[in-house]
């Protein structure tokens, strides 16, 4: 529902990676009521979910156009959507791990990372 609301003013590689990462939760115009949770977007975010977060969701975004593919090449990124909601973290501003039993050896804290076009 979300795509069909949205992606006709996809136009670009740009737009498209945008799209992918979308979550305009809570303020989503294409779901019900009772689907409109940060875990029902595009880019899925369970640590959004307020009742039993959960870090799991969305973690990238990868797009190509005929252009790009001559080239072998994709724009992408990593990390959680930043665009309409706070990055992803493992703690809280104390250090507190937020998702204690969660394995996360070797990750980022914060999964706030920019776009790139890779080959």
């Amino acid at each position: 529902m979300i795509f069909a609301d949205t992606s006709s003013k996809v136009q670009t590689p740009e737009g498209m990676r945008s799209e992918m990462r979308l979550n305009r939760w809570p303020q989503e115009t294409a779901l019900s009521a009772e689907e409109l949770t940060p875990d029902h977007a595009i880019a899925a975010r369970g640590d959004l979910t307020e009742e039993n977060p959960s870090p799991s969701g969305a973690v990238d975004a990868k797009v190509t156009s005929s252009c790009l593919v001559k080239r072998l090449w994709c724009d992408a990124v990593s990390g959680t959507t930043t665009d309409d909601q706070t990055p992803f973290r493992w703690t809280d501003a104390s250090g507190k791990d937020l998702y204690l039993g969660q394995p996360h050896d070797g990750q980022h804290d914060l999964w706030n990372f920019a776009c790139c076009r890779c080959c």
